[in-house]
């Protein structure tokens, strides 16, 4: 991608006449051969949507986006004022490794637009943009790091492998499915720093290197669309589903997290003298996170089968606090290795949530933490799960939300949730997500019919 720009910036430089980056990148395109161009953005709940464009297209959508039937994506318009645009983002542009030849195809993400010029407020990744640049005017710069946990199973729905944490995979022609996979994701701009078994059977884990948050939001993206797009060549199903398997250990999407310090240039949440390392600046995001938890949930957690994974007994986080090695604690502080590595831990998040979301109700909290300088509440560094519900009051440690219900009640009654969404946004959520609830609480179970019939 850094390449193709460099080329088109090279071209503009050296032309004789005037040219739009429009021109430029799609004659860089074609030079390429490239064939096709595929457009990606989410909805409101992270469905990944698409529409690809022949070559020959490309240019004009460049230049004056592609419009959309806004009504028919959920979160975005209403019949009466359905028509939308895609506004593609050329610094997200790279080439499908799997597409090529005949049907190379390159690919970028959009952002969503009433018109030609006008963003909406209702666009997820716009809505993460607005964040960061509100972090930016405290003189700060945010780095996230997710840790996407997933299941593979088979054409029956069962579990590839009965395999557990970190085991080896003695298993060659696996190895080279692994491997390849790491190479189509390293090709699609996703800097993949680890990938292994998790605790579970058939699930993996895969860490994305920390970054700013939009370019990881949208790594989170393009590595769920080559998992789902590479996974079906092997005969293997991928489901980010947080709960797929009684008795078994759930799928989640822990987020590391730090400030940069923009003036000081230096990592805001590191702290020498600290017992933990962690500097005031760090505890006071983390009081914030913790403080505005119980109403951005449903955003992080945003499914019924979400809070099936948020037990005790499976490592899921239910107690909101924070400790270090801690973890049933909500957050922790992981080992650092040096000042920069200092970081957060939120363990809550599963991978159903739509990443621009979470990020921007993560960020937003930590933020309203530093600007409040809200004090951190002292560590927990014995495990969660031992604690009497007396030691749980005696501590002031609450709980999350149990149930979807109990979420989006908290998030639609947050006047912290009101001011991240805006009215509109909110409102599209926790009606979109009722409707979820409805239909789940009006159909009959195979557990119903086994247990009362």
């Amino acid at each position: 991608m850094k390449k193709l720009l460099l080329a088109c910036l090279v071209s503009l430089t050296y032309a004789t006449q005037s040219y739009t980056i429009s021109d430029l990148v799609t004659q860089d395109l074609k030079n390429q051969q490239v064939q096709f161009v595929t457009f990606l953005f989410t909805d409101l709940l992270g469905n990944i949507k698409e529409i690809l464009l022949p070559i020959d297209h490309v240019e004009n959508a460049l230049e004056h986006g592609i419009a959309f039937d806004g009504s028919s994506i959920a979160g975005c318009a209403n019949i009466s004022k359905s028509d939308m645009i895609l506004k593609p983002d050329v610094n997200s542009l790279r080439i499908i490794p799997w597409l090529q030849g005949t049907n190379k195809t390159a690919l970028m993400l959009c952002d969503i637009y009433l018109n030609e010029h006008e963003p909406f407020a209702g666009d997820p990744r716009h809505l993460l943009k607005t964040v960061a640049q509100e972090i930016a005017q405290h003189g700060y710069a945010c780095n996230v790091g997710p840790e996407l946990e997933f299941f593979l199973l088979d054409q029956d729905n069962a579990p590839i492998d009965r395999n557990a944490y970190f085991d080896a995979q003695t298993d060659v022609k696996r190895v080279v499915q692994h491997q390849s996979l790491i190479h189509l994701l390293k090709g699609m701009g996703v800097n993949v720093e680890k990938f292994h078994h998790e605790v579970a059977s058939g699930q993996h884990e895969l860490s994305i290197r920390y970054g700013e948050p939009i370019a990881i939001a949208d790594q989170v993206i393009l590595a769920k669309y080559t998992l789902q797009s590479i996974m079906q060549e092997y005969g293997h199903k991928v489901t980010f589903m947080p709960k797929p398997l009684a008795e078994q250990n759930g799928s989640a999407m822990h987020i590391h997290f730090s400030l940069w310090d923009t003036f000081a240039h230096q990592n805001a949440f590191y702290d020498a003298q600290d017992d933990y390392q962690l500097s005031e600046v760090g505890k006071q995001f983390i009081a914030g996170v913790l403080h505005q938890m119980p109403g951005i949930t449903a955003l992080l957690n945003p499914t019924i089968n979400s809070y099936k994974r948020l037990v005790p007994g499976y490592e899921a986080p239910i107690y909101i606090c924070w400790g270090t090695k801690n973890r049933s604690a909500l957050i922790r502080i992981p080992e650092a290795n040096d000042p920069q590595s200092v970081r957060a831990e939120l363990r809550c998040p599963d991978p159903m949530c739509n990443p621009y979301l979470a990020f921007a109700a993560l960020l937003k909290a930590g933020i309203d933490g530093v600007a409040h300088q809200r004090s951190a509440p002292a560590p927990v560094e014995e495990s969660l799960y031992t604690f009497s519900a007396q030691q749980l009051t005696e501590a002031e440690i609450t709980s999350l939300p149990a149930n979807l219900a109990s979420a989006l009640y908290n998030l639609a009654n947050s006047y912290f949730a009101f001011t991240l969404l805006g009215s509109k946004l909110l409102n599209s959520f926790v009606t979109l997500k009722n409707k979820e609830l409805h239909a789940f609480n009006t159909c009959v179970t195979d557990w119903e019919i086994q247990q009362y019939l």
